[in-house]
């Protein structure tokens, strides 16, 4: 299991000098990978910025900041539980 957490969002609700809103999503991640024992098998600091989006317009999609991203990889040509 990859465990990467995530963290910022801002959103610019007034218009721009164009009349232009803007969000941006800020995301700074750590990813650990644990073992079926749930122990941390290896681990990484964050970096400062992993990804930004930024989406520009009169429609502003409503997108939470989400505090954990969990998934799960699993090795090619293994068995699904």
């Amino acid at each position: 299991m990859i465990v990467e957490s995530v963290a910022g969002c801002s959103w610019n609700g007034w218009p721009d000098a164009r009349g232009i809103r803007t969000l941006r999503k800020r995301r700074a991640a750590a990813i650990a990978k644990i073992d079926k024992e749930g122990r941390v098998t290896e681990s990484t600091p964050p970096p400062k910025v992993l990804a930004e989006v930024e989406w520009t317009g009169d429609s502003i999609p409503n997108i939470p900041p989400a505090a954990f991203k969990v998934s799960v990889r699993r090795p090619a040509g293994s068995s699904k539980p």
